[in-house]
């Protein structure tokens, strides 16, 4: 069957956003919100339908999910439907290559019928991917556009270590995903220059934040955690899933170097990820419910973005920055790429170069932070709402002539 003509996509402000079918999200249900349900539930405020592809993570809230509605894909809320990609029993999603086609091939019915269920037309949906695996999909799946949000440099993933043989294995398939790609999207100007050659159009998408959960720690309209309280003042604060990623030798120089101040640390800690011990001004409070994060934020008067010199931080964008910003807090980050822009763009942002800088940088971004105050450095950050990211690639798609059919006589 020969795939259907793709529709013309209307104008942001001339009718209603394309429908999305968005792949490889995080768990939808979860209770600690992310970017992925964010993006879903700002595209469906621009009136398109939404089926959200969840992979990974804990699957229990959407197995609770289909109980109660006692059907697959979930309605989440009207227009909003969510699907679980299961992978097979004892494989793991996406390496070695014969897992990663098998899955993607005995699940794609079951995705096919879940895009009936939720009313996808072919070639009158734009399909959406986070992940580098997703090949077969873009080539069985009649989408009007297929989209790759490139997140991260997936090759480079601390995990891998120095495992040439799989680092070239991810970066082979993202290449192949790249050919079948019409638009490729990064939030890191980076990610886009290393792959450009391999696309015929690309867009800088910064990220998003949400605004709304951070806004209590303006006036601080949220109690002060109790660990937190025993605490002195001035905080720095290290917020989020720590990770191999990040520079602990830094934060345990900051708090030595820094001892009238206090270092804390919130968040789960990664399985590959030992944190060196801590001098006594230097406390890790562990994971908290995300509704009690902006209590730990609004208390606190500076952030902490602390980078290891690896090739994945290179191309990153982390989300703290805007997260802390949207806190009210300045940031003290380690230099790359995306945090020079934003530096640029937003007051607040202070950059080191050495790790033995953060203890100086920490004391300007404190007194920049009493002489900007919270309500400034929100202001900076208060375009980048999720529902203005998801206009953008709404814009994008509807301004690329070649990415798009002649629309019908008379459409």
């Amino acid at each position: 069957m020969p795939a259907p003509e793709p529709t013309a996509i209307a104008q942001p402000g001339a009718g209603r956003a394309p429908d999305l079918l968005l792949v490889g999200g995080t768990p939808f249900f979860d209770p600690i919100p992310l970017m992925g349900p964010h993006f879903a539930r700002a595209w469906r405020r621009l009136g398109g339908r939404v089926l959200y592809v969840e992979l990974g993570g804990n699957p229990v809230p959407y197995r609770a999910a289909v109980r109660r509605a006692g059907r697959a894909p979930v309605e989440a809320e009207p227009g909003l439907f969510v699907w679980r990609f299961e992978r097979l029993l004892g494989m793991p999603y996406s390496y070695p290559d014969f897992a990663r086609r098998w899955n993607l091939k005995v699940r794609l019915p079951a995705l096919k019928r879940a895009m009936q269920e939720a009313g996808f037309r072919d070639g009158q949906f734009v399909a959406l991917y986070y992940g580098w695996f997703w090949t077969e999909w873009m080539q069985a799946l009649r989408a009007s556009h297929h989209v790759y949000d490139c997140m991260d440099e997936h090759r480079a993933y601390p995990e891998f270590g120095n495992d040439p043989k799989l680092q070239a294995y991810v970066w082979e398939q993202e290449c192949r995903m790249l050919e079948h790609t019409d638009l490729l999207v990064a939030p890191s100007a980076v990610l886009l220059e290393d792959r450009a050659e391999h696309v015929n159009a690309a867009l800088h998408l910064p990220h998003a934040v949400d605004l709304a959960a951070y806004a209590p720690c303006i006036n601080e309209m949220v109690p002060e955690p109790g660990d937190l309280g025993l605490l002195a003042k001035p905080r720095a604060v290290l917020m989020g899933t720590l990770t191999p990623k990040l520079d602990y030798a830094a934060v345990v120089n900051l708090a030595r170097e820094l001892h009238d101040w206090s270092v804390v640390l919130v968040g789960p800690l990664h399985k590959n990820t030992r944190i060196p011990p801590c001098p006594p001004n230097m406390k890790w409070v562990g994971p908290k419910p995300f509704e009690q994060v902006p209590g730990y934020l609004a208390y606190s008067q500076v952030g902490l973005v602390p980078l290891r010199p690896i090739r994945f931080n290179h191309g990153s964008a982390p989300l703290k920055l805007l997260e802390y910003l949207a806190a009210g807090l300045p940031v003290v980050s380690s230099r790359i790429p995306a945090s020079e822009e934003l530096a640029q763009a937003a007051p607040g942002v202070f950059l080191v170069d050495d790790p033995a800088e953060f203890p100086a940088v920490c004391r300007q971004a404190l007194e920049a932070g009493r002489n900007l105050g919270r309500e400034e450095l929100r202001r900076s950050v208060e375009h980048r709402s999720y529902e203005n990211r998801a206009r953008a690639l709404w814009e994008a798609l509807a301004n690329a002539p070649h990415l798009l059919a002649d629309p019908e006589p008379g459409a």
